[in-house]
């Protein structure tokens, strides 16, 4: 009888634990998830910014070579 009980004491803590393991995984894999497209926003604020720097640049260089034409310069 004391076997029987320690048994039921036994699985009853697996099935504890099985149920902490799998609401471990669900909660790491909604932070995959969330990380997955995090990644996919930042990539994309990335690619405008390097875009933005660019046109700021080739912007610039004709503002410059315009104020150098209309001044005589070379």
């Amino acid at each position: 009888m004391q076997q029987r009980s320690n048994q039921a004491e036994i699985f009853l803590h697996l099935g504890r634990l099985e149920g902490k393991v799998d609401a471990i995984l669900s909660n790491q894999s909604l932070i995959v998830n969330q990380l997955d497209e995090h990644d996919k926003r930042i990539g994309s604020l990335e690619m405008f910014k390097a875009w933005q720097l660019g046109a700021s640049a080739v912007i610039a260089s004709l503002v410059a070579s315009c104020i150098a034409y209309f001044r005589g310069g070379n």
